[in-house]
């Protein structure tokens, strides 16, 4: 619940310790983010774009399948932190927003001075949620069975990167491929790495995020993985599909993905 506890409110010494060789101290994962996006050459308009058809899927995802396994809660029944009325060119007169969050870091950055291009659009915004997974060893009326799930660790100076370290694997230990994905949920963790998704995965456009992603809906850390089980087995159900991947990326070179296979047990 971020509005009850902040981004980094846990206040752990490891943000600030500088005991750390500077390539392994912490840094912001928004700066993170951009110091990633120069790295692979992620331009702004990659990014305007990824958040546009976030905004633009989650708002057209409202009542239809893709939300099935939503529960409302105290009346709300939506994703009150999208933002439908999102265009290209408010997008694009949005400024960058995190060079000032860059300052203290400058020993970790190794004194490297960023061209800083995330705005506020191309991170999630801050968001309270909860998701819930039951996972079992019975078949019996479940909606997927797990084919595959990959945890990995990445270089800590290359932040959100390990996410895809973690799908390769995932998708040779199944022996698929992401062609055989009918559903995919990439964790829109900072524009850029949806950016680099698209960019170096190139014809899977129209079966990833189908049903928007956390540019528009939010990143409640903690039922992140959850959220994002539910939203790809609603797709899959939604389409009838039958392989589903999801992917999740995370600070300082973590990365996780699973792949399953829909059972049919869900909604029609």
């Amino acid at each position: 619940m971020m509005s009850r506890v902040p981004f980094m409110g846990d206040k752990a010494d490891y943000y600030d310790d500088a005991a750390f060789p500077p390539r392994t101290r912490y840094i912001p994962v928004a700066v993170a983010a951009d110091r990633l996006a120069e790295d692979l050459g992620v331009t702004r308009g990659e990014m305007d774009a990824a958040a546009l058809t976030s905004q633009q899927r989650t708002a057209a995802a409202e009542g239809t399948p893709l939300n099935a396994s939503r529960i409302a809660l105290n009346g709300l029944d939506r994703e009150e932190a999208a933002r439908a009325q999102t265009t290209a060119e408010s997008l694009a007169a949005m400024p960058a927003a995190f060079a000032a969050l860059a300052a203290p870091y400058v020993e970790a950055l190794e004194g490297r001075a960023l061209d800083h291009q995330h705005t506020v659009a191309h991170a999630p915004p801050m968001s309270d949620g909860a998701g819930l997974a039951l996972v079992s060893n019975q078949a019996e009326g479940a909606r997927a069975r797990i084919l595959a799930w990959v945890e990995a660790g990445g270089d800590p100076s290359a932040s959100l990167t390990a996410g895809f370290t973690a799908m390769d694997r995932a998708l040779d230990k199944a022996g698929l491929t992401l062609a055989d994905m009918d559903r995919i949920e990439f964790m829109e963790a900072f524009a850029v790495v949806i950016a680099q998704f698209l960019r170096t995965r190139p014809g899977h456009a129209d079966r990833v995020n189908v049903g928007g992603g956390h540019l528009a809906k939010g990143h409640p850390m903690g039922a992140t993985g959850a959220i994002l089980l539910s939203s790809l087995l609603d797709a899959l159900d939604a389409c009838r599909g039958r392989y589903g991947l999801v992917v999740a990326s995370g600070a300082q070179g973590v990365g996780s993905a699973m792949i399953v296979e829909r059972l049919g047990g869900g909604a029609p």
